[in-house]
């Protein structure tokens, strides 16, 4: 609501309001001047804790797990040169993040025993021990193999937030998702996969070589649990990018879509070429085309697992929602739908500068049935069939709380997707203008929320202005 030009204004001015009480430069040297390091010693730190502990027979014992090719390749997957000589960085596979106590105080000797006595977590829900000197790689990886660590399996490769078991936002069960892709799947072939439980992205599906963003779909049967599949993600680098929402998918179909990307990847690339410069090369549509028979949803006689979410015994039914008394959580919720819409407009912005006029009139469409689907949800009605969404427009517009000029945009936006095909730039322009000005317009109707969760109606006077 700020505008970037304000928000910048704002920043540079704390950024010189701290400089007068804090001398950056000598915090920043202090900083790396008391970073640890690691020492000369030969067991990592000395007078680590530890380290007299260790007695050299410990490093022997481990000397014959080098002839074992999965030593190979844990030092081609897991181990990292330091630009120091002499040195590497250990990336340690964590399961989904989570870490028992005994677990956690092993980690803690061995950075004591072989590295610097200090570990990093990473985005990627790993820990990585850095300032192992390279003649410990074989003691690590013994130690790791006899605590669990080394795995055959792909779910310590897989990044996920928990989800419905802790998250009062989410929608799905991201955690059981991933395992049932572990049980399907035996090897990822370098593939990075994200999990979201909803779309606010904790589990950064959209990074993801594969990513899914938790959602659900609702028929006359009941709820579905979906999941929105992007690929093509990419966080490393100056050629960062975020993934292309490519369909949805109803949740126990998803590890069957996994491994038919991972076959169509293995069948079709060449040699070295890496998932991110196959997509590229293929494009997205060959996706489209070869996962379409996952996307079908049958009635519930003809298909009644897809009902459940993975891990759950009962009918799938959406725990934000259950908790949506809570007026922070029926808030949060609407946030997202916004958010959605939000994003729908940029996007389409993007593919206007690229002519393709027929996403553009899909996101805006998107965008518009988006909004209204979070005014709705102040009206208790969760709803997620577009034309559901749409044939109840008129409670909003009974409620005064846009401007008039938006009192038919439900047949507006269905007379768009009717004349797709003859949609030209200007046309396509235009739409997108209506679009955006329809959810800025929700956006400032949100700014006269009441604390009984009601949005004031328009003054007379506003009603002509608030779309300019």
């Amino acid at each position: 609501r700020l505008g970037i030009e304000e928000f910048k204004k704002r920043v540079f001015e704390e950024y010189e309001r701290v400089k007068k009480h804090i001398n950056i430069k000598e915090d920043l040297d202090n900083y790396i001047r008391n970073f640890p390091r690691p020492s000369p010693s030969v067991y990592g730190r000395e007078g680590g804790s530890r380290v007299e502990n260790v007695d050299i027979s410990v490093v022997d014992k481990y000397q014959g797990v080098r002839n074992l090719p999965k030593y190979s390749n844990w030092l081609v997957n897991d181990v990292y040169e330091q630009k120091q000589e002499g040195y590497s960085a250990i990336m340690i596979r964590v399961p989904l993040g989570n870490l028992k106590p005994s677990q956690l105080d092993f980690i803690a000797r061995i950075s004591e025993d072989y590295g610097a006595g200090y570990v990093v977590m990473t985005q990627r829900q790993d820990v990585l021990l850095p300032w192992v000197r390279n003649e410990f790689l074989p003691a690590v990886f013994g130690e790791l193999s006899e605590n669990g660590f080394i795995t055959d399996s792909v779910l310590p490769l897989i990044t996920s937030c928990p989800g419905a078991y802790s998250c009062k936002l989410a929608i799905t069960y991201p955690y059981n998702l991933a395992e049932a892709i572990a049980r399907e799947v035996d090897s990822l072939e370098g593939i990075r996969i994200n999990i979201s439980g909803c779309p606010n992205s904790c589990g950064q599906h959209h990074i993801g070589d594969i990513g899914f963003s938790g959602n659900s779909l609702t028929n006359n049967d009941g709820t579905i649990p979906f999941y929105l599949m992007y690929i093509g993600g990419y966080p490393y680098e100056e050629n960062a990018i975020i993934g292309n929402a490519v369909m949805k998918i109803p949740s126990k179909k998803v590890p069957l879509a996994v491994k038919r990307i991972i076959e169509i990847y293995k069948q079709n690339r060449t040699n070295g070429e890496s998932f991110r410069d196959f997509v590229n090369r293929v494009g997205l549509d060959v996706f489209k085309r070869e996962l379409s028979l996952f996307t079908k949803v049958g009635s519930k006689s003809e298909e009644p697992d897809i009902y459940r979410d993975w891990g759950q015994n009962r009918d799938f039914v959406i725990e934000a929602a259950k908790r949506g008394e809570c007026a922070g959580s029926l808030l949060d919720i609407i946030s997202i739908s916004l958010f959605e819409s939000l994003r729908e407009v940029y996007e389409a912005e993007e593919y206007l500068q690229d002519g393709d006029y027929s996403i553009v009139v899909q996101k805006s469409f998107n965008a518009v049935v988006g909004c209204i689907k979070a005014l709705l949800y102040l009206k208790g009605l969760e709803l997620n069939d577009p034309n559901d969404i749409l044939n109840n427009y008129n409670l909003i517009v009974n409620d005064g709380i846009l401007p008039k000029e938006f009192n038919n945009i439900d047949s507006q936006v269905l007379d768009w997707l009717k004349n797709v095909n003859k949609i030209d730039h200007n046309k396509a322009n235009y739409i997108l203008d209506i679009a955006s000005l329809f959810v800025k317009s929700v956006d400032k109707a949100f700014l006269r929320l009441t604390p009984e969760l009601k949005i004031e109606a328009l003054k007379n006077s506003d009603k002509d202005e608030e779309i300019g």
